[in-house]
Formats: C-alpha cells, structure tokens, sequence
C-alpha cells in the first residue's frame, strides 16, 4: 500500500492513498510563428512541472465519523503556502507543492473518497542532504548527485585576503566574491537558491562579477581563491 506524507502529517494513518498519478516533468517548447516562413521557429524550451492527483479513501464507516475525517483531512489541506509531499515509493525523494484545485469529496453508503490536486512549484524533486567542508585558504574534491542541477547553500566565517575579499571559486570557472568589510572573521551566510547573502546577519551583496553557484550533477572542485576561513557548502540533490 502506498503510503503518503503531507506536510509532516501521515495520511497513510488514516486513508487508503489510491489512483496516484505523477506524470513526469515535460518541456514546453516556445515555438513562433515567423511570416513567409513555414512553420515555426523554436525559440527555446522550459521543463515545467505536472499536477499531481492522489485519491483518499476513508477507513471508517458511519456517516458522522466521515464527516468529522474529512474536516480533519480539509484542515491539513488548507496550508498557507507549500509543502513537502512525500509518497513512499519515491524511495525518499518528495515534491514541493500546493493545493491547486478544491478537492473532491464525495460520500458513499459505506465509505467516502477526497480527490486532490496539487500543483509541484519545481521541476525537479528534492533528496537527500549533502555537504562538503571547504579547507580554509584550500580546496575540495566532490560528487554532487541527482538528475538535475542545485542551489548550494555556504555558509563561513571569512577573512579577507590581500584583495579584500572572501570567495570560492567553482571548477575553476565561476565564482562567488564578498567585500566582507573587515580584515576580522565575519559570519557569512550565502543562499544561491534564494539569491541572499548576509554578513554578521546584515543583508548585503556579492561582487558585481559574482556568480551564484549552481551544481550540476557530477564531479566539481571548489576552491577557497580569496581570503581564509573554512566553509561548509550544503545542497540537496535534485531529481526529475
């Protein structure tokens, strides 16, 4: 039997989870339409995600008992913004998703049924938890899992070096600076998914030239190419 977890709740607890569909992520080509020509002219393509539609079937069998579960099952659906959806046969991965459609309760003589849909905001769901250290002033080797690209999180205490600057380079090609301010260590916190970067908690900017590191599946290096300080690089693993 399937199992789901909604938000942190187990529905599995309480519902039969049946008739689960997850169609996998599709390209949607930009195709125009260029006078005198026949046909169209592709003009690039994003991989959208696809709803997703799970049925709940009510365990219980008197009417009062149904309709008590089934304000219960409202009040976990009614969230003020996504959640991690988990099905068991996904082998840990889950969706971030949202409610996109009332869902369909309908009541029988001995049981009752709730269709839901919910819309995945990314492409790509989430794994497991990895991270590497970064030696200060050094560089590390790594393997970055998954089907599809992510957004690390780094997280230092920085001290500039003779440019003043702290920073990493990835594979050598691009690259994170921050003016730290200070020739002191300085708590820096930079989301690359989020595109944030705080410096003793205070909201501020990388270099003009910056990147914001992206992770593809596979092999990289990073290396510390700016100032000291050792740094903890998180990321979860993205698959389609």
């Amino acid at each position: 039997m399937e199992r789901l977890v909604l938000g942190g709740v187990d529905l599995s607890e309480e519902y039969e989870v049946v008739d689960v569909r997850r169609p996998v992520p599709s390209p949607v080509p930009n195709l125009v339409s260029v006078p005198g020509m026949d046909g169209y002219a592709f003009m690039g393509a994003d991989t959208m995600p696809q709803p997703i539609k799970f049925t709940l079937v009510s365990k219980v069998m008197g009417y009062d008992e149904r309709r008590r579960e089934a304000r219960q099952i409202a009040a976990v659906l009614n969230t003020a913004g996504p959640v991690e959806v988990a099905f068991s046969n996904d082998d840990g991965l889950y969706y971030v998703a949202v409610v996109s459609e009332p869902p369909d309760y309908r009541e029988f003589v001995t049981f009752g049924v709730m269709t839901v849909t919910m819309q995945p905001l990314h492409s790509a769901m989430y794994g497991a938890e990895r991270s590497v250290t970064v030696p200060s002033g050094g560089s590390v080797d790594f393997v970055v899992g998954g089907s599809y690209p992510t957004s690390p999180i780094v997280t230092a205490t920085a001290v500039r070096g003779t440019s003043s600057l702290w920073g990493l380079i990835l594979d050598e090609l691009d690259f994170v600076h921050v003016a730290t301010g200070s020739s002191s260590g300085r708590d820096v916190v930079l989301d690359c998914g989020q595109r944030t970067l705080t410096i003793q908690g205070s909201a501020a900017v990388p270099t003009l030239d910056s990147d914001w590191l992206r992770l593809s599946p596979g092999e990289h290096s990073l290396r510390m190419d700016n100032g000291t300080g050792a740094a903890t690089v998180t990321w979860r693993e993205r698959w389609l």
